[in-house]
């Protein structure tokens, strides 16, 4: 039996390291004890004693509760679709897969309490990727507009759209910006996480189309095939294809473009909330731009250092989203569900929470224990969400 505190779960602990993106070393360090003792402790070979605990649970940010609790996990239906497998991301990707997790257990609960919006993403049979054509995608892209009911015009929202749809989508800053977003299915729903860094619309809305495209045209694949770097680099080529196309239908951003100039494509960037580099390619691969154009234009865009940053990027506001922060505000207002009943069932920290939710840093801190709420409020008149159409 190991020594020290008893009921201490090693796999919490390691689960809780690789999630805050600590090694052992500096684990050990915190802690005030070896690495050699981390590793131990993480084995289960030994436990803490309590002053060691209080240092690791400190130092991780994390209740001492979270560690004498199994791992509780969700069904993930489908891979995690990172955007980068090298080796120099790997500690964030593991990061990540954690997080992830706890994001999923947190939705989970809240669900008990909030209707999420229904589901409502096809279930098409797609061709293999070596099979899927460019033409095939463009296709699957309309196809998916008409699903939704969309005609060809631009689309207002994107995260808007896919949450009323039954996505579930959540802003984190990443373990690497490498990553950008990531994406998976989940017990039926499709859930999407954005990096909170990126400070364009235009780009963050492209982020998201790619990994909505992800969703639709990968959701079979498997985690081998993903591991293979020449099918993971398709898959990536097929998922910003295919967010090229959604976002610029063919025949009105046709009928928009007239002269293969930036500053022509500059003038449609807020019509169509699509940067001038999506812009470009959409146009190349439509031949509405030829070939020596398109090599003109791209390096009149390297020129003007737009690869990087592109004129009107502040001017759109990024697109925020609600699913969770509104199923947490309906949650509140029924009478079995509390705020320690949320941090003794989850034992993570009020920041993950609210960092996950979509809830202002600070925010559960500031409401008392006791859950005040208005003696007018019932339990199921306030427990569906609901979303405008406005796309």
């Amino acid at each position: 039996m190991p020594q020290g505190i008893v009921g201490f779960s090693g796999t919490r602990l390691r689960e809780a390291r690789e999630a805050r993106g600590l090694t052992g070393v500096s684990l050990a360090e915190i802690a005030g004890v070896t690495p050699g003792m981390i590793s131990q402790y993480e084995h289960g070979i030994k436990a803490p004693q309590h002053d060691v605990l209080e240092r690791i649970a400190g130092g991780l940010n994390l209740p001492a509760a979270f560690f004498f609790e199994p791992p509780t996990e969700q069904t993930i239906d489908s891979p995690l679709t990172f955007r980068s497998l090298s080796s120099a991301t790997k500690t964030a990707r593991t990061k990540e897969a954690h997080k992830f997790q706890w994001h999923l257990n947190i939705a989970h609960y809240l669900a008990r309490f909030a209707t999420l919006p229904t589901v409502r993403f096809p279930d098409w049979e797609v061709p293999a990727p070596e099979d899927l054509s460019d033409e095939d995608i463009d296709l699957i892209a309309m196809r998916l507009r008409r699903f939704w009911g969309l005609d060809d015009e631009p689309i207002s929202d994107m995260v808007e759209l896919v949450e009323k749809n039954g996505g579930v989508v959540v802003r984190c800053e990443l373990g690497a910006q490498a990553l950008d977003a990531y994406s998976a299915w989940s017990d039926g729903r499709p859930h999407i996480v954005l990096g909170a860094d990126k400070l364009a619309a235009v780009r963050s809305r492209y982020d998201l189309t790619h990994e909505l495209a992800h969703l639709i045209l990968h959701r079979r694949i498997s985690e081998q095939q993903l591991r293979r770097s020449e099918i993971h680099k398709e898959l990536e080529r097929q998922a910003n294809f295919f967010a090229g196309c959604f976002l610029l239908p063919a025949r009105t951003f046709s009928e928009d473009f007239s002269l293969p100039m930036l500053d022509t494509l500059l003038s449609l960037k807020l019509r169509w909330r699509v940067s001038v580099g999506a812009m470009i390619f959409r146009g190349e691969w439509l031949r509405l731009i030829a070939p020596e154009q398109g090599e003109r234009l791209w390096i009149a865009y390297g020129r003007r250092g737009w690869r990087n940053h592109e004129p009107y990027d502040e001017e759109l506001p990024i697109e925020q989203p609600r699913t969770l922060r509104t199923a947490f505000e309906l949650a509140r207002r029924v009478p079995t569900f509390t705020i320690g009943g949320l941090r003794a069932t989850l034992n993570y920290a009020d920041s993950d929470i609210e960092h996950l939710c979509g809830l202002p840093y600070g925010y559960l801190q500031d409401v008392p224990h006791a859950d005040m709420r208005p003696s007018h409020m019932g339990d199921s008149e306030f427990r569906l969400l609901e979303f405008p159409s406005s796309n």
